[in-house]
């Protein structure tokens, strides 16, 4: 019996590490499932086709088996933290926290490879860019909580407003960029003027009435990236200049 015990331990302690690779290896479901149907066949393999002294094997086992247990549940949940971990990682790297509205620089990464194919099968791109007018003074007056609260506001109004192909990017502080695929600056200063009245008769709180000044730019045949976003900040700064409260669009 010393023999069989000492021969048990042995044999089974290896495969109980099993999980653990596994965890480190595959996606949680995969690891799982994996793990389960690897203990299955380790059971049925020593104690169906290999009998011999079924209950004197299953004796001295019993902690290898817990242990494997424990490992696949510990493997588990560590996997899902980390997957939870990482989302949030992606989250914080592509998007604005406050807003939910993309990030610059993941905007200006994915917008790269949009433009080269707008300019290979010739399709339009417009962009409009929107700034909160006098920002400064709201925080200033009210706290940046409520300027806070403003940003959430205005990002909700113009993502209801926007198609699911349209992407809002926060480009700064208070100023925002909405990405238009195949789509015309005409159709972008209608949707702009729809965005600058919701927010116009918006109620925001203790702040009261907020107003956004747009501009609103196409990219043109010889344009780069960097031309039609100069374009489209020329013009939202021509609409400041010219009293806020309005949509200009790029000639």
């Amino acid at each position: 019996m010393g023999i069989l015990v000492q021969d048990v331990h042995y044999n089974y302690m290896w495969f109980a590490l099993f999980p653990a690779v596994a965890f480190v290896l595959f996606p949680a479901g995969i690891a799982l499932g994996a793990s389960i149907i690897f203990g299955a066949a380790i059971v049925f393999i020593e104690f169906v086709l290999h009998g011999r002294a079924f209950w004197l094997k299953f004796y001295y086992v019993q902690e290898i088996l817990i242990f494997y247990c424990f490992m696949v549940f510990g493997g588990y949940l560590y996997s899902k933290i980390l997957e939870e971990h990482e989302l949030i990682l992606q989250r914080l790297a592509t998007k604005d926290m406050l807003t939910g509205a993309y990030n610059r620089w993941k905007f200006l990464e994915d917008f790269e490879s949009e433009f080269e194919r707008a300019r290979r099968y010739n399709y339009p791109i417009s962009l409009i860019m929107f700034d909160i007018d006098h920002f400064k003074k709201v925080n200033d007056t009210y706290g940046h909580d409520a300027g806070d609260r403003v940003l959430k506001k205005i990002a909700k109004i113009v993502k209801d407003s926007i198609r699911k192909v349209d992407t809002l990017v926060r480009w700064g502080g208070e100023e925002f960029i909405i990405f238009l695929p195949n789509t015309k600056k005409e159709g972008a200063a209608v949707l702009a003027e729809k965005i600058r009245q919701k927010i116009e008769k918006a109620n925001f709180d203790e702040v009261g009435k907020v107003t956004v000044s747009f501009g609103v730019a196409q990219i043109e045949k010889n344009d780069t990236i960097d031309d039609l976003l100069k374009k489209v900040d020329k013009v939202l700064y021509k609409a400041k200049r010219e009293g806020r409260n309005r949509v200009e669009v790029a000639p």
